[in-house]
């Protein structure tokens, strides 16, 4: 679905791109691992989501952040598990991204990908419940194949791609130096974060 995403950004459908809206709920969990984290949110989950981010658009069209990171009562963690996430772009772009590992109550669960709505001046993208859909100006709506690519998910997505590129005699496509937008972008978060004021990328 990432994939068919990028493919409709890239074919202008969308327009000049305004906003978008990430939200991923994840339900509690006992992990000690991420107790090791000042803040597991922002330096693991959401590291993970800019990640995609800046695969679909570049994290480095934004230039300004401003972060909370905070411990509901509620979490079996020691390490601040939701996080809330503005960030303000070039042209007037703007992400409102929300993120929690201590979902409960019977709260709605996302996947680990989470749901977006990336809206533009001719229409939106909308990933939700698993399904992408495009929706026009008018308010039509069309719901979009997934693609059928490489699929990144987890580690096996990573190891597949490594193999397949050594296999062909291609370049991997994985390279860590073109993730350095999105590793500011988490110390400017971070930075925020400590600050309680927004902060220049």
């Amino acid at each position: 679905m990432v994939e068919k995403a990028k493919l409709v950004i890239q074919s202008g459908r969308l327009g000049k791109l305004g906003q978008i809206v990430w939200r991923c709920q994840r339900p509690k969990i006992q992990a000690s691992w991420m107790n090791a984290y000042e803040h597991v949110i922002l330096e693991d989950l959401t590291y993970h989501h800019l990640g995609v981010l800046h695969y679909l658009l570049g994290a480095d069209r934004f230039n300004q952040v401003y972060a909370t990171s905070l411990l509901p009562s509620w979490s079996v963690e020691q390490s601040p598990s939701v996080v809330s996430l503005i960030a303000q772009g070039q042209e007037g772009l703007q992400l409102n991204y929300y993120a929690t590992w201590a979902a409960h109550g019977g709260g709605e669960v996302t996947s680990w990908l989470g749901e977006f709505q990336i809206d533009g001046s001719e229409g939106t993208l909308l990933l939700c419940d698993g399904t992408l859909r495009f929706i026009n100006r008018e308010g039509q709506e069309e719901v979009l194949s997934p693609c059928e690519l490489v699929d990144f998910e987890f580690r096996a997505g990573i190891v597949k791609e490594y193999v397949d590129s050594f296999q062909n005699g291609r370049k991997f496509i994985l390279n860590i130096f073109a993730f350095h937008p999105v590793i500011r972008m988490i110390q400017a978060a971070l930075e925020s974060v400590k600050t309680g004021k927004p902060v220049d990328i």
